[in-house]
């Protein structure tokens, strides 16, 4: 018994409470999750009611990969995962709660019990609807699974450009986690970024040979190349472009490209759903509010708020009122158009001064230029996996499952900016204390 208390008051002494906790939450509420809907229903007929499960499976994957996705073990464990909830529901809270202790182990080195509050808050303001919208199974093995099974690869990588240890097992561990993430074609593209990104980063560092790096961007490229060869991707695409978009295959890369930018613009300032980035702008426009006296960088820093709250979480409030409702309409209007238009470029010049603006007033938020650029390459590599969204069809159809690795890297920043707030509020306060003595 004795022992049990000194471990539980090590535990409530601990820096690691907060995370505890979250994950005690996320165990709770796995619990609830029992119902099939959406896609899981689909993928449960698969294999209901088949006596020889085995073949069933190498049949369902044989012809999925003809017709339909590269996704081919990711799909597998889903048709065998949605017959066993319980198994679904260890697996996901393991992920998501390894996800949450590896963010800290690697935003937080210093095992501050401030950052560790922020960081198991911070999944509050993510928009965590968007991960089940398709099904808890189904999308949970296609995002956040995959996302968990490639962050031992990128912890490994950010540890090693950052100069901190990385034992020789922990490359053994990870591969095989590796080899299932890259199943996704958007975790292959995520892993080719930040190993590409590393590569560069120890070039130009002259931090040694990236052996490591080159050899997950090698994985990752093979994997790139898998996916680019499946027959069922190409019917699939053909198939969602009859659905959603026909004029889809008439666009040459640039405007494709330009449509995914507008989706991604949609996702930012526009998804009333969207807290996370609205509270992003709001911890680093009073950053710099608290840090420098000059009215342009404040309203520089200000601007990516208001226009994220005016046309975004505000406007079912707003949009009542009929002029902002007519201009909401226009603007989505413009975005959603598959042609580059006026009204879209006109959208784009706004949207990418606005996140100038952001990335402006970010340099303000972290003094530490290996920290900034860290942060810049993560929010880039988020923009780039919902701007590669533009072209595929379902770019509008989709929603905004595809912001997903956008709102994470946004929710990163976020946490990184609230602790710079608080850190510069404690500080103001201490000195006014002592100035008043």
């Amino acid at each position: 018994m004795e022992k049990i208390k000194n471990a539980l008051s090590r535990a409530i002494h601990s820096p690691s409470l907060p995370l505890y906790a979250f994950a005690l939450v996320t165990l709770i509420a796995h619990l609830f999750m029992t119902r099939l809907f959406s896609d899981d229903v689909w993928f449960y007929a698969i294999l209901d009611g088949k006596e020889n499960t085995f073949e069933a499976i190498r049949d369902f994957l044989t012809y999925r990969r003809q017709v339909w996705s590269s996704r081919t073990l990711i799909e597998g464990a889903l048709i065998v995962l949605v017959q066993h909830m319980w198994l679904w529901k260890i697996i996901d809270s393991v992920a998501i709660i390894y996800i949450i202790f590896e963010l800290s182990r690697l935003l937080n080195p210093e095992k501050s019990l401030l950052k560790n509050i922020i960081i198991a808050v911070t999944p509050l303001a993510f928009p965590l609807w968007i991960l089940y919208e398709v099904g808890f199974v189904a999308t949970s093995i296609n995002y956040i699974i995959p996302f968990a099974c490639a962050l031992p690869t990128i912890s490994i990588l950010y540890r090693s450009v950052t100069g901190r240890d990385v034992l020789a097992l922990e490359y053994a561990i990870a591969l095989p986690f590796l080899l299932f993430a890259c199943f996704s074609e958007i975790i292959c593209a995520l892993v080719l970024l930040v190993a590409l990104g590393c590569v560069v980063w120890k070039f130009v560092s002259r931090m040694g040979v990236p052996y490591a790096e080159i050899a997950c961007a090698m994985i990752a490229i093979v994997y790139i190349v898998y996916h680019l060869s499946c027959v069922g991707n190409d019917a699939r695409a053909e198939q969602e472009a009859l659905t959603w978009l026909p004029e889809h295959s008439s666009l040459n890369l640039i405007e494709k490209v330009e449509l995914g930018l507008r989706a991604m613009i949609f996702s930012l300032f526009m998804y009333d759903k969207n807290l996370v980035f609205v509270l992003m702008c709001l911890a680093i426009a009073l950053v710099v509010t608290l840090k420098t006296k000059r009215p342009l960088k404040i309203v520089f820093a200000w601007l990516p708020f208001a226009i994220s709250s005016i046309f975004g979480v505000l406007s079912p409030i707003l949009t009542k009122l009929q002029f902002m409702s007519g201009i909401k309409s226009q603007i989505l209007v413009a975005l959603q158009a598959p042609k580059i238009t006026l009204g879209g470029a006109l959208c784009d010049l706004v949207a990418v001064f606005l996140l100038f603006c952001v990335l402006f007033s970010l340099r303000e938020v972290i003094e530490g230029t290996q920290e900034y650029v860290l942060l810049f390459y993560a929010l880039g590599i988020g923009s780039a996996t919902k701007i590669a969204l533009g072209l595929s069809p379902t770019v509008w159809a989709s929603g905004n499952r595809g912001a997903t690795f956008l709102f994470i890297s946004i929710a990163i920043t976020l946490g990184v900016a609230v602790y710079q707030l608080i850190t510069l509020i404690r500080e103001r306060y201490a000195k006014t204390k002592t100035e008043a003595k």
